[in-house]
């Protein structure tokens, strides 16, 4: 039976979130706790829950360990954030779940080198991703949107739509927003990476739209490619599959399905590795210490700055220990700086909020002046 406890302590949003699960799905195991977190049994309402078709279908084609994972909604500073946690007690050491290779996306996957992408060559600047995943990817998700057959249909669904990116991810946020913090170094960062799409698609997209109808998709357009370059920005994994002839010299890309739902924590409690384990080989997550039911499982995305942090996934990390360079006072002149706080736009409010926090910290992180010695006297 499902359950929902909505105390003082718990936001009205969170429990309307809930109530709407369970209207949607009077069997799916909803329980809103005082801190702001719920947690779904992926067991039940699998019709209704994009992310439970995808484990579903993880399991079907050969994942193991997806017996101890939860579909969680975890408050991330004051916003509901999707991720997984532990269905059971997990010990130390413990293998999570396991994710075979032929469900992870990479460039030497089969259907990938069969694809009229694989001899695709370049990558999009600034970004690092490689054209034939990029466009692998976006044809996968064109030709679900308009009805056809896909193999990767669960986990494409499961993925954040433009829609959804639009509302928290910089390089979806839109010209007149980033027009008016380009003072800003880590702002100039994503215009560069939107431009970088945008030109690579102007440059190619006759050549694309011809090998994606190869495919038997005839309409992909510029939101499906930067989608997929959003998508693998933030939800990608560097590998160095060594049976792929790669290393850590010569890295490679991988989308991996279930894995990429974990969260980011600075004391992660899962391991993730560069190169399949255990037999047969698989991408495995491993239990860093020992957690309880219920507790989020979460992996390190590395030791980055804010700066990077939100271009890269869409997010900031309040206190975090590793800060940016500040160096060019320009966007912190007094009355710059009080406009660009003061500013108020009707869309993409949550974008246009962590702007401004990364202002308040860059300028934060400009070194201190020294006070100009006095003149000598005549």
């Amino acid at each position: 039976m499902a359950v929902v406890h909505c105390t003082h302590h718990v936001a009205w949003q969170t429990c309307l979130l809930a109530i709407v699960v369970l209207l949607a799905c009077p069997s799916r195991q909803v329980e809103v706790l005082d801190n702001k977190e719920s947690v779904c049994n992926v067991s039940t309402c699998r019709n209704n829950d994009d992310v439970s078709l995808l484990l579903e279908w993880a399991s079907e084609h050969g994942a193991d360990g997806i017996q101890n994972l939860n579909l969680a909604y975890l408050n991330k500073s004051g916003q509901q954030v999707r991720g997984l946690a532990a269905a059971r007690k997990l010990d130390w050491g413990a293998v999570a779940f396991r994710i075979p290779e032929k469900i992870i996306i990479t460039q030497q996957h089969p259907y990938m080198v069969e694809s009229p992408f694989y001899n695709v060559t370049g990558k999009a600047e600034s970004l690092d991703l490689p054209f034939s995943m990029l466009l692998y990817l976006a044809t996968e998700r064109r030709r679900v949107a308009e009805g056809g057959n896909s193999f990767w249909a669960p986990y494409i669904r499961s993925i954040p739509t433009p829609e959804a990116f639009a509302t928290f991810h910089p390089l979806f946020a839109d010209a007149e927003l980033t027009k008016s913090f380009k003072t800003l170094p880590p702002v100039q960062g994503i215009k560069a990476g939107q431009l970088s799409i945008e030109k690579s698609w102007d440059e190619h997209k006759h050549e694309w739209t011809g090998l994606a109808k190869q495919s038997g998709v005839e309409g992909l357009a510029f939101e499906d490619f930067k989608w997929a370059a959003v998508a693998m920005v933030s939800r990608g994994f560097t590998i160095t599959w060594s049976h792929h002839g790669l290393s850590w010299a010569n890295t490679g890309d991988a989308m991996v399905p279930v894995a990429d739902l974990l969260n980011h924590h600075g004391s992660n409690n899962v391991e993730w590795f560069r190169d399949l384990r255990g037999d047969p080989p698989a991408w495995e997550m491993k239990l860093e210490r020992s957690i309880h039911s219920g507790s989020e499982l979460t992996i390190s995305y590395g030791e980055l700055t804010n700066g990077h942090v939100f271009k890269t996934y869409g997010f900031l990390l309040p206190g975090n220990k590793e800060r940016m360079t500040a160096t060019d006072r320009k966007p912190c002149g007094a009355k710059r700086l009080a406009k660009m706080l003061a500013l108020e736009l009707d869309s993409q409010p949550s974008i246009l909020s962590s702007f401004k926090s990364l202002l308040r910290e860059y300028c934060d992180a400009l070194p201190v002046r020294a006070p100009r010695r006095p003149a000598p006297p005549p």
